[in-house]
C-alpha cells in the first residue's frame, strides 16, 4: 500500500519512481516495455547536466544561422579527402544539404545527402523535443545502450547507412 510521502523529498522519490519505470505493452503475446532503446521519461536530477537545454540550443542556433546567414558563408571549405582522393567523403554535401533544407528545399536536400538531409530533420525534431521539455519542466527521454536490439543498431544499421549513403554519393558524384 502506498502511504502519502510526509515531506518535499519523499514525494520526488516516489514521483521518480513512478515515472522511471515503463509501461509493460502487449506485443504477439508477451509484455515487453514500451521501447527498446530508450528508458523513458526520467526526470532530470538536481546537479547533472541538462542535455537537451544545452544540445538543443546550440543546434537552434545552428539551424538558425544557416537560415538566416548568407549561404556563401558556408561554401568556402573544400573537402580535403576529396582533394586529395578524388572520390566524396561519407559527409561531402551536408554542408549544401542542411542549407537547401532550412530553406525549405528538401529534396534539394535528399539529392545533395540523403543521410545529411535525414539527420537535420531528426536534428529538427530534437530542437522542438528540447524546448518542450525544458520549458515545461518535463522528465526525460535517455537512451540504453545495453538492450541488444539498440546494440544492433548501432553496430550495424548505422554504419551500413553510412556506407549506403557514401555509396550513393560516389555514384552520383556530388
Amino acid at each position: 500500500m502506498n502511504f502519502p510521502p510526509k515531506d518535499a523529498a519523499g514525494a520526488a522519490r516516489q514521483g521518480a519512481r513512478r515515472w522511471s519505470r515503463a509501461a509493460p505493452v502487449a506485443i504477439r503475446g508477451r509484455s515487453r516495455s514500451a521501447s527498446r532503446c530508450f528508458r523513458w521519461w526520467h526526470p532530470r536530477r538536481d546537479g547533472g547536466a541538462d542535455y537537451e537545454l544545452i544540445w538543443g540550443t546550440v543546434l537552434f542556433v545552428l539551424l538558425a544561422a544557416a537560415r538566416l546567414l548568407p549561404a556563401r558563408l558556408f561554401t568556402w571549405y573544400r573537402c580535403p579527402f576529396r582533394h586529395v582522393t578524388g572520390l566524396p567523403c561519407p559527409t561531402c554535401g551536408v554542408t549544401r544539404a542542411t542549407l537547401h533544407a532550412v530553406r525549405s528545399d528538401w529534396l534539394g536536400a535528399l539529392e545533395l545527402n540523403p543521410l545529411g538531409a535525414i539527420g537535420l530533420g531528426l536534428s529538427m525534431l530534437y530542437v522542438g523535443y528540447a524546448a518542450v521539455v525544458v520549458m515545461g519542466r518535463l522528465p526525460r527521454l535517455r537512451p540504453s545502450f545495453r538492450h541488444p536490439f539498440c546494440v544492433f543498431f548501432f553496430r550495424v544499421v548505422v554504419p551500413a547507412a553510412l556506407v549506403a549513403n557514401w555509396i550513393y554519393l560516389i555514384t552520383q558524384g556530388v
